[in-house]
């Protein structure tokens, strides 16, 4: 065991026992096990000059710039069209400035509302971001973008973007990077996060542990764009409702599948001559979704793998061995 390792078990140990002390005292403790930092490369600098330096910086951002002055202005234009919600006479940052502060908080990767402060708030950083957009008369605040995002209609964010990517369907910009002539769209669902008390009808429920302890949790079916060179686009989203598409006769909770149902209508609806192949996990291998997926002339690969749901791998297993020749090694 090395001293990574060794540090790591000390940590969890001395975590264990916080949590035990807390636990004791009529606490309730959500354990959640200890992340590995990324491992940076120990080597020097790879420029041997300052010049060198600066000229890729240079090459970076003017590259940098083309892709913003080729899809900003557009996105920008349906992001202004937003209805505002704030008091007009109480808000010193119009709508479009804080939708590029929220832009550049994903773009440069900020980890938090607070970093982002610290970071975009920078002299040099306001200068550069002044010369790209004559907007930014003063840099806005972490907490206003937070406090505008809860009010606004995130479905009229989501409705800039797509109409976005309409417009570069249009003019051909994914021509060259398509897969088999085919926009693949991966579907998949992530939680997003989890508490251990119901804080709304929509959250759905779950018991875990001996205990059967209660955790209620936000999950949502993404639809992403994958190109051949490994570039990806965020399409569209789909939340899972307890609150609205929850059964109340046989009290079965909403779930992916009911979501996806939901979710392709949506796709087909937005985008019905788009030649699509869509790629899932196994939990989407099921007559439903294929029917679906044949229906509306999709394209489809399931992921399967072995010991996921034994029946359906026996009966795959038969269907490939009355007819290999469907089968592609």
């Amino acid at each position: 065991m090395n001293r990574t390792e060794e540090r790591h078990k000390k940590r969890k140990q001395e975590q264990d026992l916080k949590i035990k002390e807390l636990e004791s005292k009529g606490f309730t403790i959500s354990r959640q096990e200890y992340r590995k930092k990324r491992n940076i490369a120990n080597k020097k600098c790879s420029y041997n000059k300052a010049q060198e330096e600066m000229v890729d910086r240079q090459e970076t951002t003017e590259a940098a710039l083309k892709v913003y002055r080729r899809l900003l202005p557009t996105l920008l234009k349906n992001l202004s069209k937003i209805k505002d919600p704030r008091q007009t006479k109480k808000t010193k940052h119009s709508l479009t400035v804080l939708m590029i502060y929220g832009i550049l908080m994903f773009v440069y990767n900020m980890s938090s509302l607070r970093n982002a402060n610290k970071e975009i708030s920078s002299p040099i950083f306001f200068d550069n971001m002044k010369a790209m957009f004559p907007e930014f008369e003063t840099m806005p605040h972490s907490d206003t973008l937070s406090r505008l995002l809860e009010k606004i209609k995130v479905e009229e964010i989501e409705e800039s973007m797509l109409v976005l990517f309409e417009e570069l369907i249009k003019k051909k910009k994914f021509k060259n990077h398509l897969i088999n002539k085919r926009y693949v769209i991966a579907i998949d669902g992530t939680q997003k996060f989890m508490r251990t008390e119901k804080w709304s009808q929509e959250c759905l429920e779950r018991h875990v542990g001996k205990e059967k302890q209660e955790q209620y949790y936000v999950y949502v079916l993404e639809a992403v764009v994958i190109f051949d060179n490994g570039i990806t686009l965020p399409l569209m989203s789909e939340f899972l409702n307890n609150d609205e598409y929850k059964d109340v006769s046989s009290d079965k909770q909403d779930c992916e599948r009911k979501a996806f149902y939901r979710f392709s209508k949506k796709i087909k609806a937005r985008f019905p001559k788009l030649k699509i192949a869509v790629t899932m996990d196994g939990l989407y291998a099921c007559g439903p979704v294929i029917k679906i997926c044949r229906d509306y002339g999709w394209d489809f690969m399931l992921v399967f793998k072995e010991g996921s749901m034994k029946d359906t791998w026996k009966e795959a297993m038969g269907l490939i061995r009355l007819t290999p020749e469907n089968t592609i090694k």
